[in-house]
């Protein structure tokens, strides 16, 4: 480039600052008067070095030194603005479709359980129509049953009697699963949530001497901290300890079983152990022990429903409450159950 041109060139850009600063200066605009004096000291800087080298026979890299690195810096400082860009777009991007994809799920999470909770609630109905329809027919066969063996049973034969005798056995089965499943429909109501204060003890010796009854034998009781009271619906803490009772003094090989339990209480929750000196159960059954119908593996020939557990669970679980397996071994089994000391906001 000539120096005539390079001449031009420079004057034009330092004429440029100047009349930046003073177009700021007239219009009071700080802003722009302190950019167009910027201007003009880097524009005139950027001269001197360039004569300056020129004028020790030294070229400036890329020809003009002014032009080609302020060029190059603009072009850096555009590039990395466009990659900076560029990433913010895919960011958002990635963000948007991470929230569509997290709503998609969230929805149809919400909709497989509003359909689990219709189908429970009418498999539910179902399951308490229909227990509650056999459950007359089936207290009426019974009757028929007990009254066709006293009147007639000394006509029969051995192995008449024999068949009447296992028919009254499977109808008094018939009858008491279907009470199991009339209990476990209506643990998901609140039409026997009548809240009164309860002392667990009064309980305990209630239910162990129903169970004495059923099971024609007689338990060895021993309760510990049996005055604390919880303020819960009765029927419902019934439920809980007599199956945990039945089923302690039922699969137990001992003459006179012994049931334990030991109640401890704080000022918002109520602890109760129910120990038994019985089978115990497996390591392989504990996982299923609480499911409907899970009977274990060491029941030994006695009957039953495998529902009591499902309703000690679904009854401690409808008072806020939980039940689990706290130890199990040839020497028996341990249940544990905790209870708010007081219902009333589960219940309302």
């Amino acid at each position: 480039m000539s120096t005539a041109r390079r001449g031009l060139r420079f004057g034009l850009g330092v004429a440029a600052g100047l009349l930046a600063v003073a177009a700021g200066l007239w219009r009071a605009d700080v802003r722009f008067a302190v950019a167009g004096a910027a201007a003009f000291l880097f524009l005139l800087f950027a001269g001197i070095t360039e004569a300056g080298l020129r004028l020790h026979g030294r070229e400036p890299r890329g020809g003009s030194w002014l032009p080609g690195r302020l060029l190059a810096a603009v072009e850096a400082v555009e590039h990395r603005h466009a990659e900076h860009e560029a990433a913010l777009r895919a960011a958002l991007q990635r963000e948007r479709v991470a929230t569509l994809e997290a709503e998609m799920r969230t929805a149809a999470i919400e909709e497989a359980r509003r359909r689990a909770e219709e189908l429970t609630a009418e498999l539910e109905a179902f399951t308490f129509s229909v227990s509650h329809d056999l459950a007359v027919p089936l207290r009426t066969m019974g009757a028929f049953l007990d009254l066709l063996t006293e009147i007639e049973g000394h006509r029969l034969g051995e192995d008449g009697r024999e068949y009447l005798q296992r028919a009254t056995d499977l109808t008094a089965r018939m009858q008491e699963l279907v009470t199991d499943l009339l209990t476990l429909s209506r643990m998901r109501s609140d039409g026997d949530l009548e809240l009164e204060a309860v002392r667990i003890g009064d309980v305990v010796a209630a239910v162990t001497a129903e169970v004495e009854t059923a099971l024609g034998r007689t338990i060895e009781l021993e309760v510990v901290g049996g005055d604390e009271v919880v303020r819960a619906p009765r029927a419902r803490l019934r439920a809980i300890l007599q199956n945990l009772v039945q089923n302690g003094a039922k699969y137990n090989e001992h003459e006179r079983p012994t049931i334990r339990v030991v109640v401890d209480g704080s000022d918002r929750s109520v602890t109760i152990l129910v120990v038994d000196d019985g089978f115990g159960i497996p390591e392989e059954d504990r996982g299923r022990i609480f499911d409907v119908f899970a009977r274990g593996t060491n029941h030994r020939g006695l009957d039953g429903t495998g529902a009591g557990l499902a309703i000690v669970r679904r009854a401690a679980r409808s008072l806020g409450g939980d039940v689990w397996l706290e130890s199990s071994g040839p020497e028996g089994s341990t249940f544990c159950v905790l209870l708010p000391r007081d219902t009333e906001a589960i219940a309302a």
